[in-house]
């Protein structure tokens, strides 16, 4: 198996350039993940556009806290199903 590296950007929206999906957070190789994020994005910026128009600056760093929220949250919930599959593979020992 190749090895990889889980990542994020702090800032997915800045200026006028909107980061989705890879380009924004890379989260497992199976990329399973990051469709639903990739929704998640989309659905919430398509809500805020008419905001930023209007408050550009405000907006994008409202919308980046909320995205680096959502994305330390799929890495919480990635370090818990680690653990419950190493705790298993260890009581099966």
């Amino acid at each position: 198996f190749g090895r990889f590296s889980p990542g994020y950007r702090k800032e997915v929206l800045c200026k006028n350039v909107l980061g989705i999906g890879l380009s924004a957070a890379f989260f497992e190789p199976l990329q399973a993940t990051t469709f639903g994020y990739v929704l998640r994005q989309m659905v919430y910026f398509v809500h805020i556009y008419n905001a930023w128009k209007n408050e550009p600056e405000a907006t994008t760093t409202e919308y980046n806290n909320i995205q680096l929220e959502n994305i330390k949250n799929i890495y919480f919930v990635f370090l818990y199903i680690a653990r419950i599959h190493i705790l298993i593979n260890i009581l099966h020992e």
